[in-house]
């Protein structure tokens, strides 16, 4: 699938990254650093190439090449915090801890629950033999859930050189706990490629190539690799969520529905599906099956006001106002809005319950009063 790409597509740097990202799996780095700087030079300004790049060079031990593609993009006020995560581990490793320091106190500002920032940071300030403000910074990794054997290695050595050393050889033996428990280190992991590493490498390659199918408008490729990655694993979400798109996108909204309905079966608690699901009902002229996902999202999320308004006008269009006016009810209690009580006013009317809609007609003014003009909803006929 890759080579197919590179085939058709040699100049396009989503083709590109496919293979790129295919050789980095297969651990074949020097093959896939040429291709993600192939892609940097057709596009520049993307970030993930420079990070894809970065990364597999500092796991080669190259961190002056993953400075060099980082840095255009580091100088951003707005850079991403993977960018300044990794370009703070490249110049840490090259003994310019100064610069890395600055970078992430930068983006600490931004993000101050990265526990992957605090403990880069602490790194960086036990180099430049900064102890106590190292162990200040690690322990703030470890308070926001950090558990590696780095930054226990780390903590102990930032107590032992602030002279706690009660502190030093508990996370020292914590260290060792850790390390026993891993079988294998990384690199011996890699040494051969398992059943279920190649079939989650295959998965990757098909949902990628994937994608540049569909960019390119093949949208007949792209949808036969996706359900070729469901069929290799039908619990897998990204290859649902982006043939449920593909579909949705080429307004396919019976197959839609269906790839929906899979994504409910493996994320039972996402109300999103069952939201998604009610719409293409709908849209199929299937109000029952509306009804019922309407009702499972509340069941889901039972403070989910949306959902009951839905079904209030939902059962309104159906002329069951006493249901209507139930659900309208339920969502204006759970969360007040003027259109939640204009659309309990209607209810009520259908009704003949004149003193609750223009109590609710009231309320609805009080609050469109509230909000900006451009906000707020008109009356319904």
């Amino acid at each position: 699938m890759a080579g197919e790409l590179l085939a058709r597509f040699p100049d396009l740097p989503e083709a590109l990254h496919v293979s790129a990202l295919l050789n980095a799996r297969l651990r074949q780095s020097e093959q896939a650093v040429k291709l993600w700087k192939r892609c940097i030079e057709l596009e520049p300004g993307s970030v993930q190439h420079r990070l894809n790049l970065a990364a597999i060079a500092i796991e080669r031990g190259n961190n002056e090449l993953a400075v060099e593609t980082l840095m255009p993009v580091a100088s951003d006020q707005k850079a991403s915090p993977d960018i300044t995560h990794h370009l703070a581990l490249a110049l840490t490793s090259l003994g310019r801890a100064e610069e890395a320091v600055q970078h992430l106190e930068r983006t600490l500002k931004r993000y101050p629950q990265s526990a992957a920032h605090w403990l880069v940071l602490g790194q960086a300030q036990l180099k430049l033999g900064q102890a106590s403000e190292a162990e200040s910074s690690l322990r703030k990794a470890l308070e926001l859930g950090g558990q590696s054997p780095e930054l226990l290695f780390a903590l102990g050595n930032a107590c032992a050189r602030t002279g706690k050393a009660e502190d030093a050889a508990q996370f020292r033996q914590r260290f060792a706990e850790l390390k026993a428990g891993q079988p294998l280190a990384a690199q011996e992991r890699f040494q051969v490629l398992s059943s279920g590493e190649a079939r989650q490498t295959a998965l990757t390659v098909i949902i990628e190539a994937a994608a540049v199918h569909a960019l390119q408008q093949d949208t007949q490729e792209a949808e036969r690799l996706l359900l070729r990655a469901i069929a290799l694993d039908p619990g897998n979400v990204v290859a649902c969520q982006a043939l449920a798109k593909l579909y949705g996108d080429e307004h396919l909204l019976a197959e839609q529905r269906a790839v929906c309905e899979r994504l409910i079966q493996i994320e039972p608690l996402n109300v999103d599906h069952y939201r998604t699901l009610a719409e293409l009902a709908s849209q199929l002229n299937d109000p029952a099956a509306a009804e019922a996902a309407l009702k499972m999202a509340i069941s889901v999320q039972p403070d989910l006001a949306p959902a009951y308004f839905t079904l209030a006008q939902f059962y309104l269009l159906e002329g069951k106002a006493s249901k209507a006016r139930w659900y309208a009810q339920e969502a204006v209690r759970r969360h007040e809005t003027a259109q939640g009580y204009l659309l309990l006013a209607s209810t009520c009317r259908s009704l003949g319950d004149e003193a609750t809609a223009e109590a609710a007609m009231a309320r609805a003014k009080e609050l469109q009063a509230l909000q900006p003009k451009r906000t707020q909803s008109p009356a319904p006929p």
